[in-house]
């Protein structure tokens, strides 16, 4: 499949006089591993936005308040290293 992928990239290239450099196997498999760790990291960030600590609704708001924890979403985390 990577070698067809490869051959149809270089014709494509060639044809439309863009470059004269092949693409190998090897350069397509590399762009297909690089595209997929693209997406997993797209996809691991929409996993942390779900990802927390710590009750928000618990969480005290006012920055005035002696009990307001700068670091609260984080504190069970921090608290067990």
């Amino acid at each position: 499949m990577f070698e067809e992928i490869s051959e149809q990239s270089t014709l494509y290239i060639i044809q439309n006089g863009k470059l004269t450099t092949k693409f190998s196997k090897c350069d397509i498999e590399q762009l297909n591993g690089i595209l997929m760790k693209m997406e997993m990291v797209r996809m691991s960030r929409y996993l942390m936005k779900y990802l927390h600590f710590n009750d928000n609704s618990k969480a005290i708001l006012n920055r005035e308040s002696p009990s307001y924890d700068q670091l609260y979403k984080v504190r069970p985390l921090l608290e067990q290293f």
